[in-house]
């Protein structure tokens, strides 16, 4: 069991979309026993919300271990089985999906890391570009959805060393409120070590010693 930051419940205030919502071909992760059922908004663009690397767009996961669009949930299936199992009741906008296959092929371990956004900060009745990034992980059945980066905090970037099972990523707080990295704002950096028993986020920083 993962016990890394308590995942705090989305913005009341975000207003769950309007338009229809759409579910998708399932996706298989390769090595896996998992199906993943994407669910997001129609839009105006009915086909460009779910994309991967692969170019027959019949297994996302088959090329980059990677889903990208404007997701509202996803509902996991194990091979096998009848039951779906939604990533989270709560209202979110995901934006990409990655399934860290060398943290799998080196501990046996499945992860899928999220980009999300979860709270309508900028109160405009919408979760979007304009309100803060935020990580995500989950088990590669979807449990344990657990918020990686801190309210306050912009994802900016993360990176997989394989050598250590370690994720690590970048953040910044906009002191300044103008909605972007600059010099008056602070920049922090975290690790997750996912193959310990309970991993959690730790903060560090190379310029001391």
């Amino acid at each position: 069991e993962m016990c890394i930051r308590d995942s705090p419940e989305a913005a009341a205030k975000a207003k769950p979309h309007q338009n229809a919502m759409a579910a998708r071909l399932p996706v298989h992760i390769d090595s896996t026993n998992y199906l993943l059922h994407p669910v997001g908004d129609w839009g105006r663009d009915s086909e460009g919300y779910f994309s991967s690397g692969s170019s027959s767009g019949t297994s996302v996961f088959s090329a980059a271990d990677g889903l990208h669009g404007k997701i509202s949930n996803i509902s996991f299936q194990k091979i096998g089985e009848e039951e779906f199992v939604p990533l989270t009741e709560n209202p979110v906008l995901i934006t990409s999906v990655e399934f860290l296959r060398p943290v799998f092929e080196n501990i046996g371990k499945g992860f899928l890391l999220y980009k999300v956004f979860d709270r309508d900060n900028n109160e405009d009745g919408a979760m979007d570009g304009n309100d803060v990034l935020s990580l995500y992980i989950s088990g590669i059945d979807g449990e344990h959805f657990n918020k990686l980066t801190a309210d306050d905090q912009n994802f900016l970037e993360y990176t997989i060393i394989e050598k250590l099972n370690r994720v690590y990523f970048r953040t910044y707080e906009d002191l300044n409120e103008d909605k972007k990295l600059g010099k008056e704002d602070r920049v922090h950096l975290f690790y997750l070590e996912l193959s310990a028993e309970a991993p959690r986020v730790v903060e560090y920083d190379p310029r001391k010693s």
